[in-house]
């Protein structure tokens, strides 16, 4: 059998393989056809409707990991260091029925810690910025 002959040969198991094991998904061909993106979009939407609750996790799953590098086990970690509160005015955040929201630095993306809703907002309304929040607090401290 001559190399050229050997190549083929091996070339057909491959495609063979990828489709009888993984089914037409992972052939790049199909999965970047419009057939293929409708089927996989359909699935997806059969996977939301009848698993919400696996379909959640997963994507906050994937929301931290890409996000912020961590994992959930590494937020609930952080979550009991806090106490379960808001890291700048210890609230709970529960009566807004949210989870704490990651803080992070956005230059560095090192992530600094958990806040609540109105705390996250706040700090990203001051661009982290140091000498306006001083400014603020200088403000609100006035006697009016």
């Amino acid at each position: 059998m001559s190399a050229e002959e050997l190549k083929n040969r091996t070339k057909g198991y491959k495609r063979k393989y990828r489709l009888s094991k993984k089914g037409k998904a992972t052939d790049r061909r199909y999965n970047e056809s419009e057939k293929g993106k409708a089927s996989r979009k359909k699935a997806n939407q059969r996977y939301l409707k009848n698993s919400p609750e696996k379909s959640k996790l997963r994507y906050r799953k994937h929301r931290l990991k890409s996000a912020f590098g961590l994992t959930i086990e590494q937020y609930e970690e952080m979550f009991k260091k806090q106490g379960g509160c808001c890291a700048i005015c210890g609230d709970t955040n529960i009566k807004y029925g949210r989870r704490l929201a990651v803080d992070h630095h956005h230059k560095t993306k090192k992530v600094r810690g958990l806040l609540c809703n109105q705390c996250n907002r706040a700090l990203g309304y001051f661009h982290d910025d140091i000498d306006r929040l001083a400014s603020a607090i200088k403000y609100l401290s006035r006697e009016a």
